[in-house]
């Protein structure tokens, strides 16, 4: 959304989560098809990004130039995804007019909704098509601008350019269109798309191309595994390894899948009391489908729970559903299954070079 891009430019999409650094780069074919080039990630410990608050600057960008070595990357400029507090999407509606127009009313009306002060924002707009005479709804992205440089520094450190900054949300609701354009008349009535992340998880409600509600619950797979270490009685890094397991309910331990469901369940609460306030205050409005996405959507009891809190059908989202895979490369079944549950947002960034 913030450009300073100067035409297409390959781009790497740059996805710092709190869990672990993640970089692709998509290639472009005919008739809008992608295949995906190169891919690589490398972890983060458990305090490198704590609450939003970079902890271990060191670590962060060493991961980077391992990832990016790993990966075999030759280009270096970054389409960078940013998350948290110090960034706000939200629709808005605006008089129909010229293009300065609209823009001056959006940011004129913006000023009520940026919580950090639109002095300390980075504001960019997405004018959608012409639908009635009267008005035009209108995309506002904001991100702090001490957020974006403080990433910047961080990139640039690691011997990368940043070209341009895409919000996390934003790059889902990219991904999920490209790989689902053959039914987005369908889901254009009302779709809830969660990211269930590391520390957080993402809300969107998706209606008509728009992001009527973006909403993220500072809740996510660390509380698991801290519910896990404070139940059995290990350390951080042993409880990760056992969350991880990969079992079927059957098969985790007792006190393990107990800890899990626990968390799964609180976690899945709010995202119902998000989407129930949600539809309450939009009395027209109805949550149709959901698609799920996130390391932390694989977890026992996420999909039950929210099955029966929404009482709709959930679909994980499949970013690689209409991006092929490069032969080329090195990219083993064992990262298709990783890109399948942990890849949307990276994958998102990657598009953003032929947008």
């Amino acid at each position: 959304m913030f450009d300073n891009l100067l035409g297409k430019q390959p781009l790497i999409g740059l996805d710092i989560g709190q869990s672990a650094i993640k970089l692709a780069t998509l290639g472009q074919g005919k008739k809008g098809t992608y295949t995906l080039k190169s891919f690589s990630f490398a972890p983060l410990s458990e305090s490198a990004i704590l609450e939003e608050e970079i902890n271990d600057r060191t670590q962060i960008i060493e991961q980077i130039r391992s990832a990016f070595k790993e990966g075999g990357f030759k280009n270096k400029n970054i389409c960078f995804g940013l998350a948290g507090s110090g960034s706000i999407v939200k629709s808005m509606k605006s008089p129909e007019g010229s293009r300065d127009d609209i823009e001056d009313h959006i940011h004129w009306e913006a000023e009520q909704f940026i919580p950090f002060g639109m002095e300390n924002a980075e504001v960019s707009l997405h004018i959608m098509p012409k639908e009635n005479e009267m008005s035009r709804d209108v995309v506002m992205a904001a991100a702090k601008i001490q957020d974006i440089a403080r990433y910047q520094e961080i990139i640039f450190a690691s011997g990368l350019k940043m070209k341009t900054v895409d919000l996390q949300v934003l790059s889902l609701i990219n991904i999920f269109e490209h790989n689902y354009s053959d039914y987005l008349h369908e889901y254009k009535d009302g779709t809830l798309i969660i990211d269930f992340g590391a520390q957080s998880t993402k809300i969107i409600v998706y209606r008509n191309g728009l992001p009527l509600l973006v909403k993220t619950i500072i809740m996510g797979g660390v509380n698991t595994t801290e519910e896990i270490q404070k139940e059995v009685g290990i350390d951080f890094n042993q409880a990760e390894d056992l969350k991880k397991m990969n079992q079927t309910d059957t098969k985790y331990p007792d006190e393990v899948l107990a800890a899990i469901k626990k968390i799964s369940k609180s976690i899945v609460s709010k995202v119902v009391d998000a989407v129930a306030f949600y539809t309450s205050s939009n009395s027209e409005d109805r949550i149709k489908h959901c698609f799920i996405t996130g390391g932390c959507s694989r977890q026992p009891g996420i999909i039950e729970d929210l099955i029966e809190g929404l009482d709709i059908s959930v679909e994980t989202l499949d970013p690689l559903r209409k991006i092929s895979i490069s032969t080329k490369g090195n990219i083993s079944d064992g990262i298709v299954e990783y890109l399948t549950y942990s890849g949307a947002v990276c994958l998102g960034l990657g598009l953003r070079a032929y947008d």
